[in-house]
């Protein structure tokens, strides 16, 4: 019976610890991914702002090789 309690206490241990690295890893994902989505917003921002130079046709200007 004491081996039994041993055993269980030994795997409670590392479930603990399993679950405490577990919520560091994700902690530190979501903080990615939160810098992930400042960084694509602010890219956002940028294209859009983006024009076209003076006197350019855009896409409509033939290629040079044409």
């Amino acid at each position: 019976m004491n081996d039994r309690l041993i055993d269980l206490e030994h795997r409670i241990a590392f479930q603990e610890d399993a679950i405490h690295q577990l919520t560091l890893t994700v902690s530190q994902q979501q903080n990615q991914i939160n810098t992930l989505k400042l960084a694509l917003q602010e890219l956002h921002k940028q294209m859009r702002n983006l024009e076209p130079p003076e006197g350019s046709q855009g896409s409509h200007e033939i290629p040079p090789h044409y």
